[in-house]
């Protein structure tokens, strides 16, 4: 956004869920013009007398209800992704807790849980952690107990869980989950965002888990954190934190609002904002606090999602923040005109100027979930928001040189998503293409006596140069089920070279949908390793064919509460010959591996080393 649009943001009042209650009125009866859907009852209903006062799932959608899908788009939907819940078929049986107590309407526990993919065993299949909730007041005796979950993929395509063998359970409030070697010693450890204290998990290397929350010096606080990504931010081959804070909502300061003449969850205008946290790997198994000194606190955070990427290809990577119903945070590091030495002093939040702060009418945005990529084949990385009911998802075109503009209207994003509250988001070629699709996870927080409630999931298939169409109705039954939909995590897990994608819900099991896309198209797939073993966040893969080069930054964090598999999954369409992949690292040093054959994967190592991967 340019001068003009920043002033208006600047100049606008902000905008509470009590205003967007009304305009999700007017809304919820509306079917957006060329791929939206809506609810056909907009009043407020009461719950039935089920299990905790759960609304029962209701009818699927229609195809009419769903989009507007012409006879070419009928006779090409055999080849558009699609997915199947195989969640219970595989051994993925979880359902996470929420604590709902009728009529206390306590904000955290409508806000979902995480997930994260990660290979703690180091044998080569992907496992899955899940937060799990826990009772929010302490002054009322446990009736259970509950814990995080770890299933363990011991066989290809199968789980089972590895929670009380891995001492992995820590009984939080669990929230975002970040997988990171912060001490380096070659296995994955865990840290979980808390409602409450936060927690490191030391993976001991041999199958187990240690709590080193307060060995690392990483529990600080008690405040309610979101999402997390790990990053070396300050250089020194060492992991490092970014912890997204998100509200002081206590249950002594907890209120209830109204909408319609019914209770509901009181949106972030309630609460104030709580800072986000910065913790500096100190090479010993410990961290500091470095938030203000390294410049990445804001003012009014409200953080729910965070990604670390290069956006301006400098190979420094910004932390992106989004925030809830405050402007969203760019911090970087690049200095217009400076002396590059300078540009690793410290970060200044760019997000105003660059234009990705607020919406392309200047006013906040309730901003939930993150997927960045390169959306519309320029060979720059793009970001992604999910927003409220009411307003749009956000697509942000990078238009180089730091500065972004909201395409979200002629990506024809906007027109399926008023009528939707989004978090979770994954940007992966669902179908192998060439061009990276999207996968959202819906669900409102007003409470089940409000209208609209659950909601169906979509997919959006870009139909090239960052055009997408929802493609929803073609996906699979899951996505003709509503859902209260939360975290999303992309991973290939069954190594197929398609990605799959784990979803958590509030109340209702979660789900794991494989990716059974039908059609001939072929991929690569890649896992670039630093000399130092520190993930290298902030470079870019360029991966050549004869027909198109496709760039994948490398980056850290995205989507909501979640963690996807960090390997690099392209799409290469019908061309089934050698590629060139040209890996630019965040030291500077550039390799190109030559004759890379497709369909399989292949870890690529700073120096020029390449290795197949099982």
């Amino acid at each position: 956004m340019r001068g003009a649009s920043a002033t208006q943001a600047i100049a606008s009042t902000k905008r509470g869920w009590a205003t967007n209650s009304m305009v999700a009125g007017a809304l919820a009866i509306a079917v957006c013009l060329g791929c939206g859907y809506g609810d056909p009852s907009p009043q407020p209903a009461a719950a039935a007398p089920d299990s905790g006062g759960m609304l029962p799932t209701e009818r699927p959608a229609t195809l009419t209800e769903r989009a507007a899908t012409s006879a070419d788009d009928l006779a090409q939907a055999d080849s558009w992704p699609r997915f199947e819940d195989v969640a219970s078929e595989i051994g993925v049986d979880f359902q996470p807790y929420c604590d709902q107590v009728p009529g206390r309407f306590f904000l955290p526990e409508i806000m979902g849980s995480g997930v994260a993919w990660l290979d703690y065993d180091l044998d080569g299949h992907l496992d899955l952690y899940f937060a799990n909730g826990c009772q929010l007041d302490p002054a009322v005796p446990p009736t259970a107990t509950h814990a995080n979950q770890l299933f363990r993929q011991h066989d290809l395509g199968t789980f089972v869980c590895a929670t009380e063998a891995s001492h992995s359970g820590d009984r939080g409030f669990g929230q975002g989950i970040a997988a990171g070697d912060f001490d380096a010693d070659g296995f994955p450890d865990i840290f979980v965002a808390n409602y409450g204290c936060n927690v490191l998990l030391h993976n001991n290397g041999d199958g187990t888990f240690s709590d080193a929350t307060a060995a690392s010096k990483t529990g600080l606080s008690d405040d309610w954190s979101s999402s997390v990504c790990w990053l070396d931010i300050n250089g020194d081959s060492w992991l490092d934190l970014f912890v997204a804070n998100y509200l002081n909502a206590t249950l002594e300061n907890n209120q209830v609002c109204d909408a319609h003449g019914l209770p509901r969850y009181c949106g972030p205008d309630a609460f104030a904002a709580v800072p986000a946290e910065v913790l500096l790997g100190q090479g010993d198994g410990t961290f500091r606090e470095a938030a203000v000194e390294l410049g990445l606190r804001g003012h009014d955070d409200r953080g729910l999602g965070v990604v670390a990427i290069d956006v301006d290809n400098d190979l420094l990577a910004e932390i992106y923040v989004a925030n809830d119903m405050s402007p969203n945070f760019l911090f970087s590091r690049t200095r217009r005109g400076a002396d590059p030495a300078a540009a690793t002093a410290g970060f200044v939040d760019r997000g105003f100027d660059a234009g990705c702060a607020v919406s392309d009418q200047g006013e906040n945005e309730a901003s939930m979930g993150i997927a960045c990529g390169d959306f519309d084949g320029d060979h720059r990385p793009d970001i992604f928001l999910t927003h409220f009911l009411g307003e749009k998802n956000t697509l942000y075109a990078n238009l180089g040189g730091l500065i972004f503009s909201d395409e979200s209207r002629r990506a024809q994003i906007a027109a399926c998503s008023f009528d939707q509250l989004g978090f979770g988001a994954v940007a992966s070629d669902f179908d192998r293409n060439g061009t990276l699709d999207l996968f959202i996870a819906n669900g409102h927080v007003f409470g089940h006596l409000q209208r609209p409630h659950e909601m169906l999931p979509q997919l959006l298939l870009n139909r090239g140069r960052g055009r997408f169409k929802e493609t929803s109705s073609a996906a699979g039954p899951y996505f003709q089920i509503k859902w209260l939909g939360r975290a999303a995590a992309g991973c290939d897990y069954d190594n197929d070279g398609d990605l799959d994608v784990a979803v958590t819900h509030v109340g209702k099991p979660v789900a794991i949908l494989r990716n059974d896309t039908k059609n001939a198209n072929h991929f690569v797939g890649l896992e670039p390793w630093t000399r130092s073993r520190v993930p290298p966040v902030g470079g870019r893969v360029l991966v050549a064919t004869p027909q198109q080069t496709q760039v994948f930054p490398i980056y850290a964090g995205g989507s909501y509460m979640a963690s996807s598999d960090t390997r690099i999954l392209c799409g290469l369409g019908s061309y089934a010959g050698p590629v060139t992949v040209t890996v630019h690292w965040p030291s500077g040093h550039v390799d190109t591996f030559e004759a890379v054959t497709t369909d399989r994967y292949w870890q690529l190592r700073e120096g020029s080393d390449i290795r197949p991967l099982r």
